[in-house]
């Protein structure tokens, strides 16, 4: 459960003050990683599958949990 307060819409991405982002849309993946750097990720959708330009893909929850969750704080996941 992610609190509502802990969700941001917005069209420019890379303002919010965070460490990660993970968007479905390859052009704001793009400017978070130019504007800071790492700790972006692209959402592997149907719409997205023909983008080549080579940014970070996640492919599940389990992959995002994988990145984000030190290994020994990680919970038991079931696929």
């Amino acid at each position: 459960y992610i609190p509502k307060h802990n969700i941001h819409y917005t069209h420019t991405k890379y303002m919010i003050d965070g460490e990660l982002l993970v968007d479905d849309k390859p052009k704001n993946v793009a400017e978070w990683l130019e504007r800071k750097g790492g700790g972006s990720f692209l959402w592997d959708t149907p719409e997205n599958k023909s983008d080549d330009s080579g940014l970070p893909r996640i492919y599940s929850w389990k992959e995002l949990l994988e990145i984000v969750i030190p290994r020994s704080s990680r919970p038991h996941i079931v696929t």
